[in-house]
């Protein structure tokens, strides 16, 4: 199933070095370089993570 995501991001950190707009753009490189995932990759980041196989009901 292929799914467009929008994503609203917001940041936090020491102005004066600019923490703030540093994370912003390593998230938004990130999402970039990940523009889309392979089912594998969503598969393996579903079986290193126990929490995310938890049904919630």
């Amino acid at each position: 199933m292929a799914l467009n995501l929008q994503y609203l991001l917001s940041f936090y950190g020491d102005e004066t070095t600019l923490e703030p707009q540093r994370l912003l753009g390593s998230a938004l490189a990130a999402l970039q370089r990940y523009a889309r995932l392979p089912v594998d990759r969503i598969a393996q980041a579903i079986t290193d993570h126990a929490f995310l196989r938890q049904r919630r009901g």
